[in-house]
């Protein structure tokens, strides 16, 4: 070796190089000014020669191998840095020219990552992953990670056969990001993280923002930008303008939720986009559509925070099936998950050996009971990471609501912990203060953002104030699952009818709280998997009754105060329970009962959108009215629904297997009252030929109402009544 460049070896840090374990690989690698020439260095461990072209040089300098690793070095006259490339020769001969990634300065700065470090940044996506970027004139793709405690990173792919001493990434001061600008590398090229973690060895990951991932088998992100054209043209203007003139008044929300990924196992999109229009629904639920491994978690072990799933055709397939459903008139939800990342090697679990996204303690960090980590609200990057990921499908995908699972798992330290194994906040309580702090933070941000998509909470607690205005002291959230009432009236319909006047509380207790939330009332997913029944398989008695059963039940929900949501499959009374791995029992519909069931179902949502009192007061007891909630000894419950324009339903549900003629109830208006609804119509699946005759009611005292309505109650049925058209009564109504 030539004695002058011997002596320029830094042969520490070579090592550290030669090992994949160096952090500041451009203070070595690249073109650097000495005392003796330009010193020019490069790690190519597939090369068996190198040589350096050197703009406005005829002749090309054969790089020296200093180390049989693959560490080449030459010596070139030169006082100053010099433009350049380098060709490799394989050992089959194959020669390749190439533009040396450490001749480029950092293109990004320490403070460029202030905000994302503080817990303010919106984008995420944009300052970090791989975007195509012309650097100095050349094109390439630049890479940047948030990797705080990784010993070294490496950007790996099949561009240098995974090995990680080729593109060693350049560490951003004490930014914790790592850099690397890879000239000729352009969108399509899969990649991962190769990082070095102290103590821990080596591991591979996919990039925590990719908007791509290879599929089948999940092997590596993909280059994308999302600042290149978009490739969908959006053609739902009409709806986004639609939605932002509503946005605050008072709607419908009735929503059919969808495991995607099972649904089109059978079904297409369009097929989808039919049926949630012809069964009524104003609003479709996605489970999780971002990418995840873990078959078993249905979706909500996320592995792509930013990237759709691959079982759903991607990105724009995606987008076309959110376009198709607004053109028809239906918003979309989609569930997000924020509460915990799988353990898969290649996600975002140990990333940087020192957990970068969770808890360092183990008693915070593993959830009890499924095989995922929760995310540490206290570190500002997790923050943004997590605020971005919201906003991508928000604003990206023009999601009109995002549904955030497993709230109460974030709120508490200690859920679904034992004593002794969790760590009490500052106070000694069992609050997640930073998790608090997360979603009044998210909830602002997306209220500014805009003010026309839903942000809804499944929180299974009485955690107070989940929704409403932030500047009152709530989390900020516009609705919450109503877990409680779901729960008890659930439990109520499953019981013998025998029992069930010593239990009426249950259907009863919802009407103590029902308005100190925003709720929604849901019949979800959670509800009818892993040996929970099918709501069909919930119901009392036998296939006429548990279809009678069901009716009432979902009749029940209509009426109740709140907004719905029902999982797919039960609006036909599916009798098997879901099974995450295979599609839905489409056979059911040949069979009249369950053909019936589904008519029920459709014709409920028309019922319910086509009657303002059933939603617009769903928030005050302005909207509310109790007739009678004490009769348990028949198991009956009775009240209205009502606006304050006098309009009004009043709603009666026969809880007992045993029809009741001349039943009575109070009513405040002296009227003609006309039956719009009868669970029990034969078109339905019932036995009724027709509804009960139109009945005036009858001056006379009932509890404290004035009038009285008289009228045969169906077995199991629920019976809706209307004004039909008022008469003059001498009394009036003796109520508060």
């Amino acid at each position: 070796m030539n004695k002058n460049l011997y002596g320029l070896m830094n042969w520490p840090e070579i090592e550290g190089i030669v090992y994949a374990e160096c952090d500041k690989p451009k203070e070595l690698l690249g073109a650097h000014v000495t005392g003796k020439g330009l010193l020019i260095q490069i790690m190519r461990p597939d090369a068996v020669a190198v040589k350096l072209h050197i703009d406005g040089r005829k002749t090309a300098v054969n790089m020296e191998k200093v180390d049989e690793s693959g560490f080449f070095a030459a010596l070139v006259s030169s006082k100053k840095k010099l433009s350049y490339t380098y060709s490799v020769e394989k050992v089959n001969g194959e020669v390749t020219e190439y533009t040396d990634p450490y001749a480029f300065a950092n293109v990004t700065k320490p403070e460029d990552y202030k905000a994302f470090l503080a817990g303010e940044e919106k984008n995420a996506a944009h300052i970090f992953g791989a975007h195509e970027r012309t650097v100095n004139g050349v094109k390439g793709v630049l890479f940047n990670v948030w990797a705080p405690k990784a010993l070294s990173v490496s950007v790996v792919g099949e561009f240098n056969k995974y090995d990680g001493r080729v593109h060693l990434m350049e560490r951003i001061e004490d930014t914790g990001v790592f850099e690397l600008f890879i000239p000729g590398l352009a969108a399509g090229c899969g990649y991962m993280y190769e990082i070095k973690r102290q103590g821990k060895g080596t591991t591979r990951k996919l990039d925590p923002v990719s908007r791509q991932i290879s599929s089948v088998p999940i092997t590596a992100s993909v280059v994308s930008d999302e600042n290149m054209p978009d490739s969908y043209a959006w053609n739902d203007g009409l709806w986004m303008i639609k939605r932002k003139k509503e946005a605050g008044k008072k709607k419908p929300v009735t929503v059919y939720e969808v495991s995607l990924t099972d649904w089109l196992k059978e079904k297409s999109a369009d097929e989808l986009v039919d049926f949630v229009k012809q069964e009524g629904y104003t609003h479709v639920c996605f489970l999780p559509v971002a990418e995840y491994l873990n078959e078993e978690m249905n979706g909500y072990s996320t592995l792509g925070y930013f990237t759709v799933t691959h079982r759903i055709g991607g990105s724009d397939a995606f987008k076309k099936l959110v376009d198709d459903c607004h053109n028809a008139g239906i918003g979309v939800i989609i569930d997000w998950n924020g509460a915990y990342f799988g353990t898969e090697v290649k996600g975002l679990y140990d990333f940087d050996g020192a957990d970068a996204y969770g808890y360092l303690k183990p008693s915070l960090e593993k959830h009890p009971e499924w095989d995922v980590v929760t995310f540490d609200y206290k570190k500002g990057a997790v923050r943004s990471f997590l605020l971005s990921s919201v906003l991508m499908w928000l604003n990206d995908y023009h999601i009109d609501g995002i549904r955030i699972d497993g709230v109460a798992s974030m709120l508490y330290l200690d859920y679904g912990k034992q004593p002794g194994t969790w760590t009490p906040n500052m106070y000694g309580g069992n609050e997640n203060l930073e998790a608090v702090e997360f979603f009044k933070q998210l909830n602002a941000v997306y209220r500014k953002k805009n003010k026309t998509s839903m942000l809804i909470a499944e929180e299974s607690t009485a955690w107070p104030m989940v929704t409403g205005d932030i500047k009152d002291g709530s989390l900020g959230f516009d609705y919450k699952w109503n877990m409680g009432w779901m729960n008890d009236i659930l439990r109520f319909y499953e019981e013998d009818p025998i029992y069930r006047k010593y239990d009426f509380n249950l259907v009863t207790f919802s009407f103590m709280y029902a308005f100190s939330e925003n709720f929604l009332l849901p019949f979800s997913h959670d509800e009818v998997v892993h040996g929970k029944k099918s709501l069909m398989h919930k119901m009392w008695g036998d296939r006429y009754n548990q279809f009678a059963g069901l009716r009432n039940l979902y009749t029940y929900q209509i009426c109740h105060p709140g907004k719905k949501l029902l999982f797919m499959g039960s609006e036909w009374g599916q009798f098997l329970e879901w099974k995450c791995e295979e599609s839905l029992e489409w056979r059911d519909l040949a069979d009249n009962m369950n053909a019936k069931m589904q008519h029920f179902t459709s014709q409920l949502n028309q019922l319910y959108k086509e009657n303002r009192v059933l939603w617009e007061n769903d928030l005050s007891w302005d909207g509310l009215e109790i007739i009678d909630a004490d009769n348990t000894d028949q198991s009956v419950l009775s009240f209205i629904r009502k606006n304050d324009k006098g309009d009004m339903l009043v709603c009666v549900f026969n809880m007992a297997p045993v029809e009741r003629k001349d039943f009575t109830i109070g009513v405040p208006v002296a009227a003609i009252y006309e039956e719009i609804w009868n669970t029990e119509l034969e078109e339905w699946g019932g036995v009724w030929k027709e509804h009960n005759q139109t009945v005036q009611s009858q001056e006379g005292l009932w509890k404290d109402y004035p009038q009285t309505l008289t009228f045969t109650l169906p077995a199991l049925g629920a019976s809706i009544w209307k004004i039909k058209r008022r008469i003059k009564s001498k009394s009036t109504k003796n109520k508060k």
